[in-house]
């Protein structure tokens, strides 16, 4: 489940990157038509898949040095500050580079460092985007993630207290009835069953009785005296049971 939930985010993710390039990549193609004066759907399918490819490879540059701007985040200002903007004019460079490899595997041929030069001084525009919506997405993801781990975290707690209180409680239990006192009375109520089913059903009963009063009474901690009374009836008639004529006692 949690492999899937991966790959669903991380499919998520790059349907919104891709949207943002192809986004980027028209509206950087219309702004040029516009200045220059040449906008028109002829000039508009003809640069389009040249300003998409750069804004793919240079999305893609950039996040594959995140990493390495995370760790330029941990310095002092302004030194964090100039690391993250060397790191994205490298980025940037390489991108740059690697669109001009590309065209010029597939078969166009230009003024490589010329059209550099040109390519850079808008990849550095592009970049810059690029930059604020890549540390957008990320922020929300951070949030997100932060969110998560706390909700967890509280769901873990109130599932360990869940635990400590049962734990409590049947060590209350367990100090309330004595385990001996338990055995005991289940001895004796195995042998009145064949001899005196009805004798064995009230012992039944008082234990089911002392039993309920232990885990109820640990809800209040005072107790009506006739409460007390009438338990303390249920546990003399368990032990005469037991014992027979050899216990006497007077309430």
């Amino acid at each position: 489940t949690a492999s899937r939930f991966d790959v669903a985010a991380a499919a998520r993710q790059g349907g919104i990157y891709l949207a943002i390039c192809i986004a980027g990549a028209a509206f950087q193609v219309a702004l040029a038509g516009a200045v220059i004066g040449r906008f028109s759907w002829a000039f508009f399918t003809a640069q389009f898949p040249f300003s998409l490819l750069y804004w793919v490879v240079i999305f893609a540059t950039i996040q594959a040095a995140s990493p390495l701007w995370r760790l330029a985040d941990r310095l002092a200002s302004p030194w964090n500050t100039a690391a993250m903007l060397s790191g994205i004019f490298l980025a940037t460079a390489l991108g740059v580079l690697f669109t001009q490899g590309i065209l010029w595997g597939v078969g166009f041929r230009f003024d490589f460092l010329a059209f550099y030069w040109s390519g850079l001084r808008v990849a550095l525009i592009i970049s810059l985007v690029m930059t604020t919506i890549f540390w957008i997405v990320e922020a929300r993801k951070a949030r997100l993630d932060a969110a998560r781990l706390e909700l967890r975290r509280v769901e873990l707690e109130k599932e360990q207290h869940r635990r400590l209180a049962e734990q409590a409680r049947l060590a209350s239990l367990e100090t309330r009835i004595r385990p001996h006192f338990l055995f005991n009375t289940l001895n004796t109520i195995s042998a009145l069953i064949m001899e005196d089913p009805k004798a064995a059903e009230k012992i039944v009963q008082s234990l089911a009785t002392l039993l309920r009063y232990s885990l109820d009474s640990q809800q209040s901690s005072l107790i009506p005296l006739q409460d007390e009374l009438r338990i303390v009836e249920h546990y003399l008639s368990i032990e005469r049971a037991r014992f027979g004529d050899r216990l006497r006692y007077r309430m």
